[in-house]
């Protein structure tokens, strides 16, 4: 499957349809929008898409969740990572090399608000450098803001029909959901299947479960 060639026109129709599945209510977070220090102007999360990752996919999504979350949200030109390496004898690449490289072109991105949060996005498979676990779908940084969002392991393998691409465009939005929820909104875990901060995520089939909504302590 051309993750970068398919996720363009599908993303809209999934999040939509994924929505439209759980009629969910406007979404509840723990800090509301209101209270942001952010003028109206500037951005409160931005989405930067990797060189390999498509662009019109990542402006889908911060259109989509800038409308859900109340707040605005913008996606910038994607950003050159050849200097990135995988782990040597693998296709994996160390999470923490993404976040160095990605440190610089976050800061100089305009009109940002003072607690701006960032979404990495990316379709190479992750890991941490200590490779506790066998893959990551996503990591988040907090003393910088940001979390890295990896398609790699969202993908049915070999599977390029209409489903598999549905299929793929809402496990996307779930994890970019929790990215935005936890780094922006200070959305905490939950060990309800149901709700959207569902951990651990032990796999796929997990994040096919969880719901779209989380309820706040």
């Amino acid at each position: 499957m051309r993750i970068s060639g398919i996720l363009g026109p599908i993303l809209t129709i999934g999040l939509t349809a994924g929505c439209a599945m759980q009629q969910p209510q406007p979404v509840q977070s723990s800090t509301p929008p209101a209270e942001t220090k952010a003028d109206e102007r500037d951005v409160v999360v931005y989405f930067l898409p990797l060189d390999d990752f498509n662009m019109e996919a990542s402006a889908s999504l911060a259109r989509h969740f800038s409308e859900e979350f109340g707040v605005r949200m913008r996606s910038a030109l994607p950003m050159g990572s050849r200097e990135l390496r995988p782990f040597e004898g693998t296709q994996q690449y160390a999470v923490e090399d993404i976040l160095s490289l990605a440190a610089p072109v976050l800061a100089r991105l305009p009109a940002q608000a003072p607690d701006a949060s960032y979404v990495i996005l990316t379709n190479r498979d992750i890991n941490a450098r200590a490779r506790t676990f066998r893959y990551m779908f996503s990591w988040h940084d907090s003393l910088l803001r940001a979390s890295v969002v990896s398609t790699a392991r969202l993908a049915e393998p070999g599977d390029s029909s209409p489903r598999a691409a549905s299929l793929l465009a809402d496990r996307l939005g779930k994890m970019v959901r929790r990215a935005i929820g936890e780094l922006q909104f200070g959305w905490k875990r939950s060990g309800n299947i149901d709700d959207a901060m569902y951990s651990p995520l032990m796999g796929i089939e997990d994040l096919d479960r969880i719901g779209r909504m989380h309820t706040p302590d």
